[in-house]
């Protein structure tokens, strides 16, 4: 009896206790370390690289160039962090939202249009369509009207130059402007419509944080739409090749290089960027540090010569510290606002005068090197200012005795130039 007892007892404990763990399931494989960062931006001027891209504001507003200038713009990003690890691609956009349409400055009844090809191409683009010649405003030779062109047209409209683009087909001369009406100049700030796409690598390794890529700079709306990819009819914008790297111990501290695939052009910056986490939503960060150029022949459009303060086609090659920009900002659970600077210490890079030589000033010219701009209060800004402009100039004939002489109110180019830009970021 006490051995079956014995047994029973023992039979119950066994049973009692837990049965052994069955083999785990197999874990289900992670997702791929993939995510997407969106940001919506706004800001109070289109700034590169201490440029004032949206400078034609104040020749719409018929006032100085100042530091300050109230252009509001919208400056989308997406950028998609790919599942390899350190390769991205990002879509940034810039969209001006106030002065995009031409406006009739200078009140002048004319019979042509004023500068017709300031902005405006026919040359192709392989992300956009091509657009038809005889819709830019250009006249049509008298030859031409009236004729049937079998292939590509040979005369660009408004110039002399070949265009192997233009269109086909039948031109009546509807682009022969013969009746005197206030025309608009090409300032829209639509021009400067702008999608650009960078597809890069970074990472960080035990030699520092590495990173490299192209990025192409891409002007879509058809008044200034460009081929990046190739100096196609005077049309190229621009497309760039960069790398950067910061040493294991200064990873705040980055070395940038850009350099232009089709001019040569060089952009060297080296950049401070430090972000403080003050809690879990709130975060300060700060950012400064100089750039300098070397931009050569041809950097920008010849057909935005006037309308782009980057120096379009200058005849030499300038080198030189470009700009010095800061930025500091604060960030609450995704809300952003930041205050920037950037200081001008070599304004040559955004005089847009093409002559090189000081004796233009015999004839009231203005150089590339003296910082000097024709002033948009005065010039082109109606009737009383060509008064008074042609009045000086006619003194000045008068009494030099120099007939080729003719008097611009120019201005001084502003060494510092200020913005804001509000927005929100999120990843997913």
């Amino acid at each position: 009896m006490k051995q079956f007892l014995k047994w029973t007892g023992a039979a119950l404990l066994l049973a009692s206790l837990p049965l052994a763990a069955e083999d785990p399931k197999p874990a289900e494989p992670e997702l791929p370390n993939a995510s997407v960062d969106v940001s919506l931006q706004f800001a109070s001027n289109y700034v590169f690289r201490g440029a004032d891209v949206f400078q034609n504001r104040f020749n719409q507003k018929r006032q100085s160039i100042s530091g300050v200038n109230e252009a509001w713009t919208f400056q989308p990003s997406i950028t998609f962090k790919t599942p390899v690890d350190g390769l991205y691609f990002n879509i940034w956009g810039n969209f001006a939202m106030e002065g995009r349409e031409d406006k009739d400055t200078d009140q002048r009844l004319q019979t042509t249009v004023t500068s017709p090809g300031t902005g405006d191409t026919a040359g192709s683009n392989i992300l956009i369509d091509s657009i038809d010649p005889t819709l830019n405003g250009g006249a049509i030779p008298a030859s031409y009207v009236g004729t049937t062109l079998t292939s590509a047209a040979t005369y660009y409209p408004g110039t002399s130059a070949s265009c192997t683009a233009c269109v086909s087909g039948t031109y009546g001369g509807v682009n022969n402007i013969t009746v005197p009406a206030l025309r608009k100049e090409s300032n829209g700030l639509k021009r400067f419509d702008e999608i650009d796409l960078t597809i890069g690598y970074g990472a960080s390794t035990k030699v520092g944080v590495i990173g490299f890529g192209i990025v192409t700079y891409n002007l879509v709306n058809p008044k200034a739409k460009a081929n990046p990819f190739g100096n196609v009819g005077g049309t190229y914008y621009i497309t760039e090749i960069f790398g950067t790297y910061a040493l294991p111990m200064f990873p705040d501290l980055t070395a940038k290089i850009y350099g232009d695939i089709v001019t040569s052009s060089q952009y060297y910056q080296l950049v401070y960027a430090k972000t403080i986490n003050v809690n879990d939503s709130v975060a300060v960060s700060v950012s400064t540090g100089p750039g300098y150029s070397i931009q050569n022949n041809g950097y920008s459009l010849s057909t935005l010569a006037s309308a782009y303060p980057q120096g379009a086609n200058l005849p030499q090659t300038i080198a030189g510290w470009r700009d010095w920009t800061s930025s500091v900002g604060v960030t609450v659970k995704g809300f952003n606002v930041n205050l920037n600077a950037a200081y001008r210490p070599d304004l040559r890079f955004f005089d847009g005068d093409m002559a090189t030589s000081r004796l233009v000033e015999l004839d009231g010219g203005s150089t590339n090197d003296d910082g000097l701009v024709a002033d948009p209060k005065y010039v082109g800004a109606g009737p009383v200012g060509d008064i008074y402009q042609r009045s000086v100039s006619r003194q000045m004939v008068a009494r030099t005795g120099n007939a080729s002489y003719s008097y611009t109110p120019r201005q001084k180019l502003p060494k510092w130039v200020y913005w804001v830009n509000l927005g929100y970021t999120v990843s997913m």
